[in-house]
């Protein structure tokens, strides 16, 4: 894997993380393969955002998965 290691490079730049959500990737996977990213990650969650279904309560469970998903990180 050599994700950590290009972000371990660019210690300064955001880190574009696309595969969260739809394509199967949690969170808690870009934590694992990029500790050192932590707090400069863009979770590309738009799929898994509107897979649930396009109406307002869909998405706002989305969200708030996803929310709750990342805050976990942090403890």
């Amino acid at each position: 894997d050599d994700a950590g290691a290009i972000v371990e490079r660019l210690a300064g730049a955001w880190v574009l993380a696309p595969g969260v959500g739809a394509q199967g990737a949690s969170m808690a996977d870009i934590a694992q393969r990029m500790p050192a990213a932590r707090g400069r990650v863009l979770a590309n969650v738009s799929r898994a955002i509107v897979a649930g279904g396009g109406d307002a309560a869909a998405i706002g469970a989305a969200i708030a998965r996803l929310n709750d998903e990342t805050r976990v990180l942090d403890k």
